[in-house]
């Protein structure tokens, strides 16, 4: 590696001084568990925790007057760690849907009230997907953020729609409550056009550690009625599968 004769920025170190405080057993901090940890005045963790809320990497709790890391940081690990536990415990089922269906396979989990996609297969030619491994969306979007929502338990389902509420009208809301029972009738969803004009899908929610989805998409013209019922007991089955191991 190339060394380069540069002075470190101390800035940046003392942001990671902050970072280094917190732990799994200590995952929620306050500006005192700051102090006792770290050799900075209030005034400077102020200024440093005020530039990471900004950016989206630290988040204040005002019912505990405590701060914690944000959903960035593990985007940022399913980034730099392809391999983790759970995506090498489900790439083979996405594997065989891919091998089987030809179309893009995507799996998602709702963290910390959003929607991130955790792992993808797509082909080289046809049909092409915004959502890239590690993007974050909102937790109702699309069919898979749909179906996810839909598999919640109903506690965490019913403030995951108040939530969503402050942010939707009533349409978008009645929209949502309409998949979120197919769900629960089905567990399973089968969406037209939802987001992309000409695409539509099917997603199965997964019942782990937390609640996740893996989805299909294809062209609208290209799925007859029988080969879409295939692949939902496909998809059915590999769901009840990888929930069982999940949760071993």
């Amino acid at each position: 590696m190339k060394e380069l004769n540069v002075k470190a920025n101390r800035s940046i170190e003392r942001a990671f001084q902050v970072l280094n405080c917190f732990s799994l057993e200590e995952s929620e901090l306050s500006i005192g568990d700051f102090v006792a940890k770290t050799d900075l005045s209030r005034a400077t963790l102020y200024r440093i925790i005020k530039t990471m809320q900004d950016v989206n990497y630290i988040q204040y709790d005002p019912a505990s007057d405590k701060y914690r890391l944000s959903i960035k940081f593990y985007q940022l690990g399913i980034i730099a760690s392809s391999d983790i536990a759970i995506q090498k415990q489900v790439a083979p089922y996405m594997d065989e849907l891919f091998k089987e269906t030809k179309n893009t396979i995507l799996l998602a989990a709702l963290r910390d009230k959003q929607l991130i996609y955790l792992d993808k297969r797509e082909s080289e030619e046809g049909l092409k997907i915004s959502s890239k491994v590690g993007k974050i969306r909102e937790p109702d979007y699309g069919l898979l953020g749909k179906t996810i929502i839909g598999a919640l338990p109903d506690d965490e389902q019913q403030t995951l729609i108040d939530h969503l509420s402050l942010v939707r009208n009533k349409e978008e809301i009645d929209h949502l409550n309409v998949k979120i029972q197919q769900v629960k009738n089905q567990d399973y969803l089968y969406m037209i056009n939802e987001t992309t004009q000409g695409v539509s899908g099917i997603a199965v929610p997964i019942r782990a550690q937390f609640t996740m989805s893996i989805g299909v998409l294809f062209p609208s013209f290209q799925i007859d009625e029988k080969r879409k019922k295939e692949i939902i007991n496909r998809m059915l089955e590999f769901a009840k599968e990888i929930t069982k191991i999940l949760n071993n």
